[in-house]
């Protein structure tokens, strides 16, 4: 019979195998040492971990400029923002409608 495991840690894998020779009736285990992490890999991650940090923050800002700007619309609507302004109803419940959306 001739089997083998592998043990993996981190960034390193262990195998062991294991050969029976029918001749001779002897087995013989054979360990392996094997680094999987090279430089391409940890330049890959790196690069992966900026990409996603970058879309990150452009995801945050976008989020967080279209609540400020409902939050403007609202206050433009319920006509907070001048002086004897008349409140528009329909638009006032469209926007608070869509903050739920968003949020």
């Amino acid at each position: 019979k001739n089997a083998s495991r592998v043990y993996e840690a981190k960034g390193v894998q262990m195998v062991l195998e294991e050969t029976y020779d029918k001749e001779t009736k002897t087995r013989t285990i054979t360990a392996k040492r094997l680094n999987d992490l090279t430089a391409g890999v940890h330049f890959l991650r790196f690069l992966y971990t900026i990409v996603c940090c970058l879309f990150t923050g452009f995801f945050f800002v976008f989020c967080l400029q279209v609540l400020l700007f409902l939050v403007l619309d609202l206050a433009v609507e319920t006509g907070a923002t001048e002086l004897n302004s008349s409140v528009h109803v329909g638009t006032t419940i469209g926007v608070i409608l869509a903050i739920g959306v968003f949020v």
